[in-house]
């Protein structure tokens, strides 16, 4: 009676390794699937994922989206200030005729004196949201 007590227990206990493996081995499919799709996006949108408040830890995370340290930490320096007066020339110009692109834009504000090309501007508008 021992004996076969001692079996019962073995092949259930053998039952759940079993589960416990392919579990495993799913959530390795899993992640490794994920990793893969996760490089496909730009790295500002894997930054974007990391939630500081999280089961995973924020190294964790970043490992999974494969986001350096030094990225995730890293503070944009943003615009300097010939920028920002480009900036708000631009606004200005738009609010006077919101029917100008980026290249009537640059036009006019290279009449106006302004060493601007036509990405230099379309990227301050993207930035503004016009």
């Amino acid at each position: 009676m021992f004996a076969t007590q001692v079996e019962r227990d073995r092949k259930r206990l053998d039952a759940e390794r079993e589960e416990l493996y392919k579990t495993i081995r799913h959530q390795q499919v899993v992640i490794s699937w994920f990793k893969k799709k996760a490089r496909c996006l730009g790295s500002s949108q894997r930054k974007a994922m990391i939630v500081a408040e999280e089961e995973l830890s924020v190294s964790e995370q970043r490992q999974l989206v494969a986001v350096a340290r030094s990225s995730y930490y890293q503070r944009g320096a943003g615009e300097n200030e010939k920028n920002c007066l480009l900036m708000r020339r631009i606004d200005e110009l738009y609010t006077a005729d919101p029917t100008w692109g980026s290249r009537k834009m640059r036009d006019r504000l290279r009449l106006e004196g302004q060493a601007v090309n036509r990405k230099r501007v379309q990227r301050l508008m993207q930035i503004m949201g016009l």
